[in-house]
């Protein structure tokens, strides 16, 4: 679904879930490592329903509908803006670590199940633009051994190395909504829907993205048994 789906004045479109209930219902999955624990097979709920009520903190509206990958850094280094070039960070270096660590810290770094998470493990740009743009060294002592499944790209030959320290993260900016192309394009098509249609194109969304999520765990586990 587009990020602009989200926005305050667009929110009846998703049945007012909104962008801070996708970014706490993915906090908490992230958090508590339940990613592989929502398949659309055979989905842990007895877990799931345990650690809502443990939780400590709001879990949104919607807590395990939402996986989004999440790269988090203290001072937030990783946070990319929208609607702008100038203000992006990609990300390239995520966990609990600082952009400005001089060595590199494999317990705390998260990077690497974010690129497999999010596919950018297959984009050459994520690695060109962090060393030259965002002036990230790599870590050369380390090697990524990605895997890959028979179905899916090749892992560019630069991407090979975490990055232990970035030295230039951009300066976090609103940028400019009104430009996006894809908004009223998106609006037209909206008000020509009934409730009914926006909300069975929603659900097929969901399925879909179920089916393809399992479809990629089994490949996993294949991989594993072999």
């Amino acid at each position: 679904m587009c990020y602009r789906n989200f926005l305050p004045n667009a929110n009846s479109i998703v049945h007012n879930m909104t962008k801070e209930d996708i970014v706490r219902s993915s906090l908490w999955i992230d958090e508590n490592g339940f990613e592989d624990a929502i398949t659309a097979e055979k989905p842990n709920i007895t877990r799931l329903m345990e650690s809502m009520i443990d939780a400590n903190k709001t879990l949104g509206k919607f807590p395990g509908a939402f996986a989004v990958p999440i790269c988090r850094n203290p001072r937030g280094e990783a946070i990319s803006s929208v609607w702008t070039k100038s203000g992006r960070n990609y990300p390239c270096k995520c966990g609990e670590v600082l952009w400005s660590d001089k060595d590199y810290d494999w317990k705390r770094d998260k990077t690497r199940k974010f690129l497999e998470r999010t596919g950018f493990k297959f984009s050459e740009d994520w690695e060109d633009y962090c060393s030259d743009n965002n002036k990230c060294k790599g870590e050369a002592d380390i090697d990524w051994n990605f895997w890959v499944g028979p179905q899916e790209g090749k892992i560019p030959k630069k991407l090979k190395h975490p990055f232990k320290t970035c030295k230039s993260p951009k300066e976090h900016q609103w940028g400019h909504p009104g430009e996006d192309p894809g908004v009223q394009w998106r609006k037209r098509e909206v008000e020509e829907m009934t409730w009914q249609e926006v909300q069975r194109a929603e659900l097929e969304l969901w399925a879909k993205q179920l089916e393809e999520r399992q479809t990629g765990y089994d490949r996993s586990k294949e991989h594993l048994a072999t």
